[in-house]
């Protein structure tokens, strides 16, 4: 009977008041929440939000076992957030006397930081040395620690030797903390190993990190002419390669003057390619290309060709760019661009406001075989639209309206209503947007549909959703004190206590890896039945921060990975919708987005679509973390929000919460760039404000309304990003928020009167 009325204790702990709450967040559940929340507002740098929470327990103790070291320890991350380490140190320092039952490393984490920042090498030492002896410290703070270091003991007379060891294990190493930390551990083994191998280090470091700080920092002491000609090429592409364009243009530019042809061939490719990305220099990059295609390699000659056909587009020469993919597709006809270059001669036209032609080269390029993609169809029903053949680009659009996908029948049943109303159809025209609202209401062809649905009709421009079932109640993380009453032995009760107390002082890491090491979750299982299986789960991904590994899970199963990006969401369970649209780093986004005036579903619907949640994602481009910054951005983040303090080092856009806080800053400041419109903030984000500036300056552009004009940017990635990203805001505001929140971000999604103008302050 005590075990049963526990197990339903702890089931009530997880949802009841939630629903108390009704449709907006539900309040604390208990102490601990408080205790994370608090901790989400120090791991996105909001120090006083911290401090405004603990305040009151500071002054006014709870006399929970185990809350008062947690809010001492989150007190001092406050402190060193502020950049005030000493003050950090003072508030720690009954803790280092005598270390809390449970959170031993956590503690000397917190000690190590403030040390470092006070470049007190001797606390540095003697943090590390405790912490390296604990078995509960994943490999990336266990890299960390390491590092910190190495780097006291090189500035320790006498101990550089053992410093110069442990800096020569990282470099060795593959995992992912020791490959962030790399740069750093070259620069500081150039520093302190003799003079006779500092040179070699140097070079490796500019040769192959040459973009990063440490990197940067190496050319004042290494002369790039003790490169040889391949040195100076794989720097060239490497640097290329992580968009370090700055140094890549000097350094192609060095390989350009060079005597060999094919090396001299590709700089110009390359620097071409560069001035084309940064939006600049065109005339430049004009002749580099024509000088590139005489080159001896035909594959780079055949790229500057195609490239310099996409240049014509983007100097408003249209006409004549499709002249040049036609001869491309004649001299190079098994090129690599000879898809794209077929229908870039339609897309040219099109883009010239030549509708006619443009039509017909699309209509030769979709009945070929490399055209039958939905895309390319898509497009050249398009091409009908704008020429203002309804009829034929209905017929055209009729076979995508089979598909479930949200960015395919949708989009043509959206545009199918579009084209009723051009011809004075409006019962045809209703017919169709009924259809669509009944398919996908909750997407982004669903609300443009609603607000054109409120034009004829009147009515609400959002919308609307099913009161009695949304908002859906937020899961809320138990508590954790209450599961290990339950437990059978020692060691799953002492385990359930620490994973709560480490996660409550915002190291989810740590949490994460005492639940594996010990098979917390297993034995869990075992202890409470597996009818409670779900609540377990759902219970520790909340403090573990599990999202991206249970998305990845789930995605195992086909029908799962569709889910986000299908009609007709209300036809899945509650439970269903809960997984596929978890509320994840919710917490975090929150206390980010509060910085920077950006709503938290606005942060996760970017997440969603950049990375399912996964803290550790890395893209082919460079990309890294949940909400995959470049490196490169994430350093002129942090150099604008002195957050986080110190070094910016690449791992750390793996923290969840300095990569949402960097998130948040960026959409406000690529919002304040477009003048306020988040459509056009949520494009920029994927093909970056440049890019977006050019496409909205462009003459065939500025006159026509937002819903044409997500359909005419160039790069389909970006059209479908933009279009994804607001499907998911729709649906995450839809299953969670509160009316007058979802109101509020909704209502900012609705087309203005005219395409605002870029300020052209922003070039990231």
């Amino acid at each position: 009977m005590k075990k049963s009325v526990l197990i339903l204790t702890i089931i009530l702990s997880v949802t009841t008041s939630a629903v108390i709450a009704g449709p907006r967040r539900a309040a604390p559940t208990h102490i601990w929440d408080t205790l994370a929340k608090a901790a989400a507002n120090v791991r996105v740098g909001h120090a006083d939000g911290a401090l405004k929470i603990l305040r009151p327990l500071i002054q006014h103790p709870t006399g929970i076992e185990g809350t008062a070291p947690v809010i001492r320890i989150l007190h001092a991350r406050a402190l060193l957030a502020k950049s005030q380490p000493d003050r950090a140190l003072e508030t720690l320092g009954p803790l280092l006397k005598n270390p809390p039952l449970y959170l031993s490393e956590v503690v000397r984490l917190v000690w190590l930081r403030s040390a470092a920042a006070l470049n007190d090498h001797e606390q540095v030492l003697r943090s590390t040395e405790l912490l390296l002896t604990s078995k509960d410290l994943p490999d990336l703070l266990r890299d960390e620690t390491l590092f910190q270091r190495a780097r006291s003991l090189c500035m320790t007379p006498g101990r550089v030797a053992e410093g110069i060891s442990i800096l020569n294990d990282l470099r060795g190493q593959g995992s992912k903390g020791a490959i962030a930390f790399k740069p750093a551990v070259l620069e500081l083994l150039a520093t302190y190993l003799p003079k006779r191998r500092q040179g070699t280090v140097l070079r490796h470091l500019i040769i192959h990190y040459g973009g990063t700080f440490q990197g940067r920092r190496a050319l004042k002491r290494f002369d790039l002419n003790q490169l040889n000609p391949k040195q100076q090429l794989k720097r060239a592409r490497k640097l290329y390669e992580d968009r370090a364009y700055d140094l890549a243009s000097d350094a192609y530019a060095s390989i350009a003057k060079g005597p060999g042809r094919k090396l001299r061939q590709e700089a110009q490719l390359r620097m071409a390619t560069m001035r084309m990305r940064l939006r600049k220099e065109y005339p430049v990059a004009y002749k580099e290309l024509e000088a590139a295609e005489k080159g001896p390699n035909t594959k780079f000659a055949a790229e500057a060709y195609y490239r310099r056909g996409l240049m014509e587009g983007n100097l408003g020469n249209f006409r004549r760019g499709s002249r040049h993919m036609r001869r491309y597709r004649k001299k190079w006809p098994r090129g690599d661009h000879r898809v794209r270059a077929t229908y870039q001669i339609g897309r040219l036209l099109h883009q010239n406001g030549d509708f006619d032609s443009a039509s017909k080269e699309l209509e030769k390029f979709v009945k070929a075989p490399y055209g039958k993609a939905v895309k390319w169809r898509w497009f050249y029903g398009w091409s009908h639209f704008r020429r203002g053949d309804y009829a034929q680009a209905r017929t055209i659009w009729t076979d995508l309206l089979k598909s479930p996908k949200l960015l395919v029948s949708d989009k043509a049943r959206y545009w199918m209503a579009v084209s009723y109303l051009k011809e004075n159809k409006k019962s045809r025209a209703q017919k169709s947007l009924k259809r669509l609202l009944q398919t996908a209401p909750y997407s982004y062809y669903g609300f443009l549909g609603s607000t054109l649905q409120a034009q004829l009709s009147g009515g609400s421009p959002i919308p609307a959703r099913d009161p009695n079932r949304f908002p859906l109640v937020l899961p809320q993380r138990p508590d954790l004190t209450v599961w290990a009453r339950t437990a059978k032995n020692d060691n799953l009760r002492r385990s359930l206590i620490k994973v709560q107390r480490v996660a409550a002082a915002g190291f989810p890491s740590i949490a994460r890896h005492v639940v594996k090491q010990n098979k917390v979750e297993e034995k869990l299982i075992r202890n409470m039945g597996s009818r409670h299986r779900d609540t377990i789960v759902s219970g520790l991904d909340f403090w573990l921060e599990r999202w991206g590994y249970r998305w990845k899970q789930r995605a195992k199963k086909a029908r799962f990975r569709q889910i986000a990006w299908v009609q007709k969401m209300t036809r899945f369970a509650d439970d269903t919708l809960r997984v596929v649209f978890p509320p994840a780093y919710l917490d975090l986004a929150t206390a980010a987005g509060e910085l920077h005036d950006i709503s938290p579903w606005w942060l996760i619907s970017h997440m969603l679509q950049e990375s399912r949640y996964k803290e550790f994602a890395a893209s082919h481009a460079g990309a890294r973390g949940p909400m995959q910054i470049l490196p490169r951005t994430g350093r002129r983040i942090s150099q604008q929000l002195g957050f986080p303090m110190g070094e910016f080092y690449t791992s750390q856009l793996f923290e969840p919460g300095i990569a949402l806080r960097q998130a948040a800053w960026y959409l406000d400041a690529l919002r304040t760039e477009f003048n306020g419109n988040i459509t056009l903030a949520i494009a920029a984000y994927n093909g970056g404000p440049l890019r977006f500036a050019e496409y909205l300056t462009m003459p065939s552009n500025r006159k026509l309304p937002m819903d044409m004009f997500i359909e005419e940017i160039g790069a389909h990635e970006s059209r479908n990003y933009v279009r994804k990203v607001t499907d998911h805001i729709v649906r995450f505001t839809t299953l969670y928020a509160s009316d007058s929140d979802r109101d509020a971000l909704l209502s900012k999604l609705l087309m203005p009167e005219r395409l605002p103008s870029p300020k052209g302050k922003l070039r990231f």
